[in-house]
């Protein structure tokens, strides 16, 4: 497992070595969008400050749906989840 830190303290993204690599941007982009309106924003400032209380070193992990890879020849490739 891979734990990536987000912009905001206690909130990661854990994901495996078999999972998509997009999603990482995926999270940080919804994340993002989130933290631009003002009621998104306060509710990731209050996680962040929970990041004192944390038992584990993290408040929120971000997992992806588990799937499997899929290919069809050298170039297409999908993800069944």
């Amino acid at each position: 497992m891979l734990d990536t830190p987000t912009a905001w303290a206690g909130i990661i993204v854990r994901t495996a070595g078999t999972d998509s690599k997009l999603f990482d941007g995926l999270v940080v982009a919804a994340l993002a969008k989130i933290a631009s309106k003002p009621v998104g924003n306060q509710l990731l400032t209050d996680i962040a400050a929970q990041v004192a209380k944390v038992k584990f070193g993290f408040t929120v992990c971000i997992k992806p749906k588990a799937s499997i890879k899929q290919t069809f020849g050298p170039f297409i490739q999908w993800r069944v989840y």
